[in-house]
């Protein structure tokens, strides 16, 4: 018995407890009612609430144009790139100041190199200037055929030298990559690599070439291809003015790694210093000189062959 009185009581105290909420939230919502009738009655208070709606509406419209404006422009970012830094040996690479007596002077190279995306890269006939008539085509011994140019009294090809022979190399061993900037040569290989009737320039001849183009300090300028350079905020890319349509190839160094795609470009000269170190020409995205330095035979880096004098 005492169960069941227990039961119910609890259950009496639920309905009561029902009652009690629902007549408080009636009075709550009595009062809040006739509250809100004497705000409006008042004309101050309905100003300011229709002040207050009307604010809160054009916040909404003006937040809304910002959020759907679409002329947000990305050439204001400023990207990050990361600076490493390499020394070589010095009897592996230094750069020299040419002079009367040509004779290099040795410096221990190191030097910020900055790595970006690597931008994408189209063969090389599309980097040759379709305004810049070629002179004539020539073929190597394998069958590949290379644009050429005149610039001043020289016939240089257009294009990087793609023939194969041993101590050639493609830029990370990858076949495309040859198509795209012809094979990397030690400087054994380069001087045997020209077809019949071209070859590979001296150092004498690469700074006649820079005489034409408005002399070293400007040559990288003109002698750089208008696409590819280290693509984006920092691209230092050429005007191409001459035709040469000098790519990024990058190198291979004596110990058998690839480095600085999109970055640099070297070209072979067939003037030697030393027994260990030849002249190639040398273009940098960050710069528009062309600047002649001693290299390591060993590295592996790009050919244009001239042709040779009538």
């Amino acid at each position: 018995m005492s169960t069941v009185f227990i039961i119910l009581l609890v259950i009496l105290l639920i309905v009561v407890g029902i009652i009690l909420i629902i007549n408080i939230g009636i009075r709550f919502a009595i009062f809040t009612a006739s509250t809100v009738i004497d705000i409006i009655k008042s004309p101050a208070s309905l100003f300011f609430i229709m002040c207050f709606i009307v604010v809160a509406i054009l916040g909404l419209l003006i937040n809304q144009k910002s959020a759907g404006d679409s002329s947000y422009d990305r050439g204001n970012d400023i990207p990050v790139a990361t600076e490493y830094k390499r020394t070589l040996p010095e009897n592996k690479r230094t750069h020299f100041n040419t002079s009367e007596t040509n004779t290099p002077t040795r410096e221990t190279q190191e030097e910020p190199i900055y790595v970006d995306e690597t931008p994408e890269y189209k063969p090389i006939m599309d980097f040759i200037e379709e305004e810049v008539p070629s002179a004539e085509v020539v073929y190597d011994a394998q069958g590949n055929k290379y644009k050429t140019v005149k610039i001043g009294n020289q016939l240089w090809m257009a294009e990087n030298l793609n023939y194969r022979t041993q101590d050639s190399y493609c830029y990370q061993d990858d076949e495309t990559n040859c198509s795209k900037y012809g094979r990397l040569y030690t400087w054994n290989a380069a001087k045997m690599a020209c077809p019949s009737g071209w070859h590979l320039p001296s150092v004498d001849e690469f700074e006649a070439l820079f005489v034409v183009v408005g002399g070293k300090d400007f040559a990288g300028k003109k002698l750089k291809s208008t696409r590819g350079w280290k693509d984006g905020y920092y691209a230092h890319n050429g005007d191409d003015a001459f035709g040469f349509s000098a790519l990024p190839a990058g190198e291979r160094v004596y110990t058998g790694n690839y480095s600085e795609e999109g970055s640099r470009a070297y070209f072979w000269s067939s003037t030697e210093y030393e027994s260990d170190l030849a002249g190639p020409m040398w273009l940098s995205w960050n710069g528009d000189d062309a600047p002649l330095y001693a290299s390591d035979k060993s590295n592996g880096h790009s050919v244009r062959c001239l042709k040779n004098s009538q």
